[in-house]
Order: C-alpha cells, then structure tokens, then sequence
C-alpha cells in the first residue's frame, strides 16, 4: 500500500511530539494526520467548529518548527456575508504535547456570542502502520483521558474552561464567548502525553 503523501501537510513538531495537519489547520484524521508521540498516532483527529455557523479557511502562517496559527473567517446567519469576525487557531508543540489557542476577533459594531467547539479523537495506532495504509486502531476515551499502548503510555486533556463530554470515540470541547462591539475573546485547551518509556520529553 502507498505511504501517506506528506507535501500538503501542516506540522509543528518537538521531539518526541508532532502534529500533522491539513493546510487550513484541521487534523481531520485521513493520511499521516494526527497527534504523535515518538513512533505511535495519539490522536487521530482533532476538528474545530461553530454552532450554528461554518469556518471558511482564509490564511495560514508556517514558520516552521514548534509553531503554526491558521486563519478562518465565520459565517453565521446573523453576519451573512460580512468577514465581520475572524478566527484564529493557534497551535505549539513542546516535549509534554500539543496546546492550541482559539482568538475570536470582532470588526462589528454589536457584541456577538459565539460556540467554539473542539472534537479529539484518541488513538493508538503505530506509525508503521500509517505508512503501511493499515486502519486506524482506536483508543476509547476514560472522562478526558486514554492510554494507547499500555499503562506507561497516558494522554489527557486539559481543558481549560471548556464544557467537557466524551462517548467511545471522542472528547469534545465547548466555549460560548462573547466579543465585545470590535473586540477579542479566547480560549485554549492542551493535550498532555507520557510515555515512560521515552527517553526525553512525554
């Protein structure tokens, strides 16, 4: 089978930690996508979305390394097609995880308030297996956490505050946020990893 094609990707990476994304900044599951630690996929999506809204991807910013920030104009029925409020993802690797932060920023004249939603999907898959074009291999999440080889290998989520729920397949994350009349508001959550048996970082 192929090995996932890397040239459209997005990463940011701190050994043993990467993040594999698409070019608008969505981990969305398919190909090399996903939280890694050392040699084996942790998560293997992570989605972002608005109630009652889309986002249209606009701009990204890949500096290279351990840091990445993508751009997305929201479309809701109240704003129409007005790029009234832009979003910003921002996402950094370190030797623990990945964490992203989530800035709304208003060019309107009234106060808005906006869902935010994040959906992880945990996973336990090595990346030989990825490369091999294998299926995935899911790991079901306990509350806001997973373990994906063994007991020495943990990963949680920490939320900051977000409304938190979890079924056999994913966590999700919620944030209503008010922004002021040309104002910002944010947000930020962190996947944590530990792999004892890494010899640096996680």
């Amino acid at each position: 089978m192929e090995q996932p094609y890397l040239h459209e990707a997005s990463v940011v990476l701190s050994a043993p930690v990467q993040c594999w994304a698409d070019r608008t900044g969505e981990v969305t599951g398919g190909g090399i996508a996903g939280v890694y630690v050392a040699d084996e996929r942790v998560a293997a999506a992570i989605t972002h979305s608005i109630v009652g809204g889309v986002l249209e991807p606009l701009a990204a910013d890949e500096p290279g390394g351990a840091r990445a920030s993508y751009r997305f104009v929201v479309r809701t029925p109240e704003l129409g097609t007005d790029p009234a409020l832009v979003l910003t993802l921002t996402r950094s690797a370190d030797a623990d995880g990945v964490t992203e932060t989530l800035e709304l920023a208003s060019a309107a004249t009234d106060e808005l308030t906006v869902t935010l939603v994040v959906r992880v999907v945990p996973d336990a898959t090595p990346m030989a297996a990825i490369r091999q074009g294998s299926p995935p291999r899911p790991a079901a999440p306990e509350g806001l956490g997973w373990a994906w080889r063994d007991a020495d290998t943990t990963a949680v989520i920490e939320p900051g505050n977000a409304t938190t729920s979890s079924d056999a397949e994913a966590i999700t994350l919620t944030w209503p946020l008010t922004v002021a009349p040309r104002g910002r508001a944010s947000a930020s959550w962190r996947l944590v990893a530990h792999d004892e048996a890494t010899p640096f970082g996680a």
